[in-house]
């Protein structure tokens, strides 16, 4: 599909039919270019990037939580509340950190707007 966009003519010259588009573009890469390893490579890349998002999307649950339900499970057990800050504690590392984005190459996943709610959730 790329390879078919019509290309911006700058020079107000007429393009030949093979010119007018990318199409040509791979022939010219020559037998070293490898279209496979390129597939490979954007999927790690996207896999990656979907990887960090739902770690990111685990944390929904913290939007979804009923204190009330926290406060009923855990009652007045003193370990169940120390594992829970534990957790907590931990859960938390993601979130110190002065980054607003992560790139993953050519893709950015921004999240200071989540990073900032789900901060103020946990204090």
């Amino acid at each position: 599909m790329i390879c078919g966009l019509e290309r911006v003519d700058t020079t107000r010259s007429t393009l030949s039919a093979s010119e007018k588009s990318y199409k040509n573009l791979l022939l010219k890469m020559g037998e070293k270019f490898n279209i496979r390893q390129a597939y490979e490579t954007l999927e790690k890349v996207f896999n990656d990037a979907i990887d960090y998002f739902d770690t990111w999307k685990s944390y929904q649950a913290l939007w979804d939580i009923d204190l009330d339900q926290v406060f009923a499970q855990l009652g007045d057990n003193i370990d169940n509340w120390n594992q829970l800050l534990k957790q907590i504690r931990q859960g938390r590392k993601l979130f110190d950190s002065n980054e607003d984005f992560k790139s993953f190459g050519g893709l950015e996943i921004t999240y200071n707007n989540v990073s900032s709610k789900v901060s103020n959730k946990y204090d």
